[in-house]
């Protein structure tokens, strides 16, 4: 069974590697954000074989969130994992943060067993490298009035 516990700084470098090998496009594949937003949500963590696994246990519909796992290895087992400790606690299996790559592999292994559904208040924003450097964009100037 699946035991998660707190993030911690010294886990860094096994998480970070893990992550690099998923190289999925999302703001929870970040160790940084990871350590910031534990306390919030109450996030904890878990190593399962090759996979770096993240839960949020405080959420609004109290359902525990699990973040896609990242790493690498077989992900019908992982994923299965997840379902068999939902299930041990009474709650379905509920994933967040799930990538196009995420939703494949979903596809992939489990043929239609996992609804999909955008949520827009959650997406990230992608920018170029470029328009980053450059900060293109509008210029606002405030007018001042004078009185005399």
């Amino acid at each position: 069974m699946l035991k998660f516990r707190d993030i911690d700084i010294s886990d860094k470098d096994w998480i970070n590697e893990l992550l690099r090998k998923s190289d999925f496009m999302g703001c929870e594949y970040s160790f940084a954000n990871n350590m910031a937003w534990k306390r919030l949500y109450d996030s904890k963590i878990t190593r399962y074989k090759n996979f770096y696994i993240s839960c949020a246990f405080n959420t609004d519909d109290n359902i525990p969130s699990f973040t896609f796992p990242a790493g690498s290895g077989d992900y019908k087992d992982v994923i299965s994992q997840l379902r068999a400790f939902s299930e041990s606690i009474g709650k379905p299996l509920k994933l967040w943060g799930v990538t196009r790559n995420g939703v494949d592999i979903l596809n992939e292994y489990f043929d239609s067993q996992f609804t999909c559904s955008l949520d827009r208040d959650s997406s990230d924003y992608i920018y170029s490298t470029e328009n980053l450097i450059n900060l293109k964009g509008k210029k606002y100037h405030k007018k001042r009035n004078h009185l005399a």
